[in-house]
């Protein structure tokens, strides 16, 4: 009777723990669901402003250093978008596994890895790193640099959401600047064999060429090109 009890009760607890496991992912997956499509319109909203914004002649500073946040948030939001898209596809083939041959799933994984490796966040490189305000947690930061995670997303996507709250006044103010008439020659500048495309190099250059500097030659204007890395020094 003992025997037939415990094997009862044995049952009941792995239902309901199945049960339970089975509702958390079926909420995991339609919170990632959700998030991508919350991370999508926000993409499309900060695409769209941030082309806005580089078709106009701004000279606010203070604008500027909005803009450049919010695209680099725009890049690290298509970044992590496309790291997930990579891993949904990468990450069948279970079926595969039970009815193919050992030695064609061996080299069918071997190539999975080395496509996951190639789509996987750098530890080393910052261009290929997502990085979160300070207030991130330890394992917002651990998933981030392991790899495309529902924590990661969702960072990205609330980090998306503060920007794009706070950009009502950055609007109003951007359409008051006139915008830049680009012709096919006149929109880059060329030194040598090197051409300046960028609009925040490009900005820089200008603001020191039509600086107002003292007359006499013994008191040169110097443009500094110095800083940490990935800010323009090449091309300036």
């Amino acid at each position: 009777m003992e025997m037939l009890s415990s094997a009862v009760v044995g049952e009941l607890v792995t239902r309901s723990l199945s049960f339970l496991f089975s509702k958390l992912d079926k909420e995991t997956a339609a919170t990632v669901q959700e998030d991508l499509q919350r991370l999508r319109h926000l993409l499309l909203r900060s695409g769209a402003i941030v082309r806005d914004a580089e078709q106009r002649h701004v000279s606010s500073k203070s604008m500027l250093h909005q803009l450049k946040a919010l695209r680099d948030d725009t890049l690290r939001g298509h970044y992590v978008l496309d790291a997930v898209r990579c891993r949904a596809a990468l990450g069948g083939g279970g079926d595969r596994r039970r009815n193919g041959n050992a030695d064609d799933v061996d080299e069918e994984e071997a190539v999975v890895v080395g496509r996951r490796r190639a789509f996987s966040l750098s530890r080393f490189n910052p261009a290929k790193r997502v990085r979160f305000p300070s207030d991130a947690s330890a394992e917002a930061e651990s998933a981030a640099l392991g790899g495309a995670s529902p924590v990661e997303l969702r960072q990205v996507v609330r980090s998306l959401e503060i920007k794009m709250g706070d950009l009502k006044e950055f609007v109003m103010f951007l359409a008051g600047y006139e915008p830049l008439y680009r012709q096919p020659y006149s929109a880059h500048l060329f030194v040598e064999k090197c051409i300046f495309g960028l609009h925040m190099e490009k900005e820089t250059v200008m603001e020191f060429l039509l600086k107002n500097g003292p007359s006499s030659a013994e008191n040169l204007g110097v443009l500094p090109i110095v800083g940490p890395a990935q800010i323009g020094k090449s091309a300036l």
